[in-house]
């Protein structure tokens, strides 16, 4: 089994024989080979771990995605535990968390949410999209995404949990250990270069 070996010891090879042997079930073995590509890119690019990556010459066949929903009983547990004290020690991972489950949208749309409007096309260009002016106090408070996955702008509405999450947020950045994150404009920080989100600071439970 390949949870057996360490980290260091696993090569292409134990990649083709994970694969090999589910390939009864084709989707979840090209699934698995890639979170283990994740894992070891991960740990390469934060300086966890000096190799190679195992997975770098895979040849990955066309596979179609896996969709999966979670239990009723677990994301009652989840939007539990969002909303808990673990929220103080991990505010920006548990509202990115908190607007996934609650709006329902792309990771892609939540990731690049500005606090405020942009002021220039090229502001406009980095995000995704921004809370829409008065959304503290609006009756019907929203976020706007300027282009979707259908190239079509869209006004999210926000919930009441969504709300408190983002309001909690933006206290806790006022935080010593949080104020990082009053530099940027971004609800949810990124580096300079467009897409390369810092989820180093977030620490997920």
């Amino acid at each position: 089994p390949i949870g057996d070996y360490n980290i260091d010891e696993i090569e292409k090879w134990h990649l083709e024989v994970l694969r090999e042997r589910l390939k009864h079930i084709p989707a979840s073995a090209e699934n698995l080979v890639g979170m283990v590509s994740i894992v070891y890119k991960w740990a390469i690019e934060n300086n966890i771990y000096k190799g190679g990556n195992p997975a770098k010459d895979f040849v990955w066949t066309q596979t179609r995605p896996i969709k999966a929903k979670l239990l009723d009983t677990d994301t009652a547990k989840l939007k539990d535990y969002i909303q808990g004290k673990a929220f103080d020690f991990q505010p920006h991972f548990l509202t990115c968390v908190g607007l996934h489950l609650f709006t329902g949208q792309r990771s892609t749309d939540i990731f690049g949410l500005r606090w405020e409007s942009p002021v220039s096309e090229e502001e406009k260009e980095e995000c995704s999209g921004w809370l829409v002016d008065g959304w503290e106090t609006s009756n019907r408070p929203t976020f706007h995404l300027w282009t979707m996955k259908n190239h079509k702008a869209a006004d999210i509405y926000l919930d009441q949990t969504s709300l408190s999450l983002l309001k909690r947020l933006k206290e806790a950045n006022l935080r010593e250990k949080n104020k990082w994150a009053l530099k940027s404009p971004y609800i949810f920080p990124k580096q300079k270069k467009k897409i390369e989100w810092t989820w180093q600071k977030f620490k997920p439970v």
